[in-house]
């Protein structure tokens, strides 16, 4: 499940807590039940800036200062920016650890398909082995030179948390990335399986040369990194082309799986090939 109206109320009521706000006394105050109680502006103001959405909420015809309400009006992908907004400022309190357990414990119990990372982004959770592979993927990409690469690995996380998932911008999101750093080791303007035979095959075999262990597993992955650029290349946008129709989600995140980790051996070859 990728969305629920307790989740959001309850990441609501966590984000108003005061132990989450910053230090210094409350910014005015708000009506609440008949009462006038503290109302702090500054994580209300954070949240406007970031997602360009007004804070207060007009809810039968009277406006409401509310963490309730203004989450309730966000599309997923603008509430999951707001969070990483707000982990930002936790970072400043020293409390980052616990709202990154509080929010992933929401997450949790409400079976919502998401995690907050140990730098506040939050992802689509889809499993272990493809969180794994994403985070190595990414780990991998850290030098700039890989900078293209990496945005376009992060477009998967836009792709997955769309409701329904866009499985097929995915694809091509992975695709993308492994295409922009084929064609940055090799100076090529394409990613097929006929240049990955003519470029790649001979530096990674000449490689391993002196091993014919390893120039013999790698003749084999260089066999599935052939097979799934012709998978997912089924699903890149060509110009002209219809689109084609949505994977099965089990497929889909085979091929982007797959993708990550491919991606993540050629930033390796590139580092010990090229290099």
């Amino acid at each position: 499940m990728n969305d629920s109206e307790l989740m959001r109320f309850r990441l609501a009521k966590l984000i108003g807590k005061d132990r989450y706000q910053l230090q210094g006394p409350p910014l005015g105050f708000a009506k609440h039940k008949g009462n006038l109680v503290p109302h702090h502006r500054h994580l209300q103001d954070l949240a406007e800036d970031e997602i360009g959405i007004e804070f207060n909420t007009r809810v039968d015809g009277k406006m409401r200062v509310s963490w309730v309400y203004f989450l309730q009006k966000l599309d997923i992908k603008l509430l999951l920016n707001v969070i990483t907004t707000i982990y930002k400022e936790m970072v400043k309190l020293g409390r980052q650890g616990d709202f990154i357990a509080e929010v992933n414990r929401i997450f949790r119990e409400e079976n919502t398909a998401y995690e907050v990372d140990d730098e506040g982004g939050v992802h689509p959770v889809v499993d272990a082995a493809f969180a794994v592979a994403r985070q190595a993927a990414i780990r991998g990409m850290a030098d700039p030179r890989y900078a293209l690469s990496r945005l376009r690995v992060e477009e998967i996380d836009a792709a997955l948390t769309q409701s329904p998932p866009n499985y097929v911008a995915a694809i091509r999101a992975v695709f993308g990335a492994t295409e922009n750093l084929f064609k940055l080791i090799f100076n090529t303007p394409r990613l097929d399986v006929g240049s990955a035979k003519t470029r790649l095959s001979p530096m990674v075999q000449g490689h391993y040369k002196n091993d014919a262990i390893l120039q013999g597993s790698s003749a084999k992955v260089l066999n599935s990194f052939y097979s799934w650029i012709d998978a997912a290349h089924r699903y890149h946008h060509e110009q002209g082309k219809e689109d084609p129709s949505q994977p099965d989600e089990d497929l889909a995140i085979v091929l982007i799986s797959e993708g990550l980790a491919f991606l993540r051996w050629l930033v390796g070859v590139d580092k010990s090939c090229v290099a």
